[in-house]
């Protein structure tokens, strides 16, 4: 029987594939019910600031002493 690494190496490698394939299935059923979605989601990341956030004061550093 092999040891416990060689064990942890054959689970972790299963389940490597087994994520890579439900990630690729997600993506195919999310692009099959919106195929526009990866367009939409690029636009929302170039979007860095929002609208509510815009009039917020960034945090200042005081420098010196008080």
């Amino acid at each position: 029987m092999p040891g416990a690494s060689v064990l942890a190496r054959l689970v972790a490698g299963h389940r490597d594939r087994a994520t890579e394939q439900m990630h690729a299935g997600m993506h195919q059923a999310a692009l099959d019910a919106d195929p526009e979605l990866p367009n939409r989601l690029t636009g929302l990341l170039a979007v860095r600031i929002s609208e509510l956030e815009q009039p917020r004061r960034r945090p200042t550093r005081v420098s010196g002493g008080a």
